[in-house]
């Protein structure tokens, strides 16, 4: 009776022990498949072992053999597989907080000359930058970035066309998403609206705007105002911040910075 029970017990214990593998990836997997043979050897071997004792009393050899055996299998593999979990965790390290640079500049700057324009980006040399601008690569002044795009409808490996102003804002969630308090600068919109209206170039503008503000970023907007008209550069004046670009400066370079940007937890 009792080698019958072994048996059932042991055929019911592989049956789940093979449900548990086809679900389960790695060492649960081995696991599971490690549980599934040492029920082979303690219910079906131990059981067989059992009913044969009835036969010749010798045979409590098989079920002792069978109980060791499967006892030592499953312990064995549940030290291996908790050995592996361990160095799993231990090779797991911890994340890093992403940290955003504290600049004292707004979130949102229109400038109107292009010498200072760039003397402000001169300034943040240690701060990651993104180039949207209609100058070709090879003419860009001696400023340091970290992406460049080049607005232009000629396809190239920096060239985005004036039209595609969704892949634009798309690269600028992703540059701020990887570099946290950067800068985004822009010029070159005067370019953008021989494709587009200034409406469209006005939404494309504010949604820049408001990604840099929401990711902690910056925004710098060089515009000429000679190429937009009075109701148009409006527009840009109520939503970008002028700044005194000189002060400014003054400011990234000061003292109260230590000569460096302070960094702060993002």
């Amino acid at each position: 009776m009792a080698g019958l029970i072994l048996i059932i017990l042991g055929m019911l214990g592989i049956l789940r022990a093979i449900m548990e593998y086809n679900l389960h990836k790695g060492p649960t997997k081995k696991l599971a498949l490690t549980l599934a043979i040492s029920f082979v050897f303690f219910g079906i071997l131990g059981g067989i072992g059992a009913l044969l004792t009835v036969i010749n009393e010798s045979a409590w050899a098989i079920t002792a053999i069978s109980v060791i055996l499967g006892y030592l299998i499953i312990v064995s593999s549940v030290i291996n597989v908790l050995s592996k979990l361990r160095e799993k965790k231990s090779e797991e390290k911890p994340k890093e907080e992403k940290r955003a640079l504290k600049l004292p500049i707004p979130h949102n700057i229109l400038i109107l000359n292009r010498n200072s324009a760039l003397e402000l980006l001169r300034a943040l040399k240690e701060v990651p930058k993104l180039i949207i601008t209609r100058i070709p690569p090879d003419e860009w002044p001696d400023v340091a970035y970290t992406e460049y795009i080049w607005l232009s409808r000629v396809e190239g490996p920096n060239s985005v066309s004036p039209t595609a102003l969704h892949v634009i804002i798309e690269r600028a969630k992703t540059f701020l998403d990887e570099n946290s308090g950067g800068v985004i600068y822009v010029d070159g919109i005067e370019y953008i609206m021989l494709y587009e209206e200034f409406k469209s170039v006005a939404k494309f503008l504010l949604t820049l705007k408001d990604i840099a503000v929401v990711k902690e970023g910056h925004l710098i907007l060089h515009v000429d105002p000679k190429t937009l008209e009075d109701h148009q550069m409006a527009v840009l004046e109520r939503e970008f911040v002028k700044i005194n670009v000189e002060e400014t400066i003054e400011k990234i370079r000061g003292p109260t910075l230590f000569g460096a940007l302070i960094e702060e937890k993002g």
